[in-house]
């Protein structure tokens, strides 16, 4: 008896934390509740004071559409025309109605005669282009020199030496490269410290004329010690026969790579020989 007694009394302490817990929960979600009661009702009294809201409170439905509608009605006001407006563009069209341009209103004389004026040099240069159509009348084109290009430095024969025609490079592998005392190479466009050719050519630039000995021999058919000893040399460049990727790509055309290995296969000994021959093929299928 004395067992069960004290387990009674276990259970009912029990019920009773239990019921506290719950209790105390309830007060503290009033309390929540009530403190955002309270914080709602301030709020309403601050919006109370706005006269934008007292204005849509007071208002009826009808006002409140009217507004709706007017907001969305407005718009941007319309771009005026001032004194210092350009032209309208240029087009084919217009270029032939130079004389017959409708100018905006409010734009002076000053103004008119500045945008007439652009629009005549425009109109006789465009027809100065179309005029000179012609092939026939067509000038060449004169070739840019950079200000940045170095000025060519002609060798005479007489100041080619035997150790200059010694250090001339046979094979591609064994050049020595050097980025401060090397020359570069037009074709292969690598500096290494041997022997290039020397364009003999007035007009030529920079470094356009030096080619090292497997480039011009393998590209072109030609020596570096045959054209150093030859006072009327130049070089491919200045011949319009050069087909490294850069002058390829000045005339539209891609690059070729290495060509020399198939070129030695169709029987040609140099490059040069096998794009000749492929151009003469295809104008005679063409």
């Amino acid at each position: 008896k004395s067992s069960d007694g004290g387990s009674t009394l276990e259970e009912s302490d029990s019920d009773s934390d239990s019921d506290d817990d719950h209790q105390s929960i309830v007060k503290h979600q009033k309390a929540q509740m009530q403190a955002k009661k309270q914080m709602l009702s301030q709020l309403m009294a601050e919006l109370d004071k706005d006269p934008v809201f007292l204005k849509m409170k007071t208002s009826t439905p009808e006002q409140i559409k009217r507004f709706q509608t007017t907001k969305k009605l407005v718009r941007s006001p319309p771009r005026r025309y001032t004194q210092n407006i350009r032209g309208p563009p240029l087009t084919r069209r217009r270029s032939s109605m130079v004389g017959n341009v409708e100018y905006p209103d409010g734009l002076n004389d000053d103004g008119a005669d500045t945008i007439r004026s652009r629009l005549t040099v425009r109109f006789t240069s465009m027809k100065r282009k179309l005029s000179n159509d012609d092939p026939a009348e067509r000038t060449p084109k004169r070739r840019h020199v950079s200000s940045l290009s170095q000025p060519h430095i002609i060798i005479p024969v007489e100041d080619v030496t035997q150790e200059m025609l010694d250090n001339i490079a046979e094979h591609s592998v064994g050049k020595t490269y050097d980025t401060i005392n090397g020359t570069s190479c037009h074709q292969c466009r690598q500096k290494t410290i041997d022997t290039k050719s020397c364009c003999r050519g007035e007009d030529c630039v920079g470094v356009r004329g030096q080619f090292c000995g497997p480039c011009l021999k393998n590209r072109y058919g030609e020596l570096v010690e045959n054209v150093l000893l030859d006072s009327e040399w130049k070089c491919p460049v200045c011949r319009n026969i050069c087909n490294c990727s850069i002058c390829r790509n000045r005339k539209g055309k891609c690059a070729t790579g290495i060509l020399i290995g198939i070129a030695r296969q169709q029987g040609h000994s140099n490059v040069r020989a096998y794009l000749e021959n492929l151009e003469n093929e295809t104008k005679l299928y063409s």
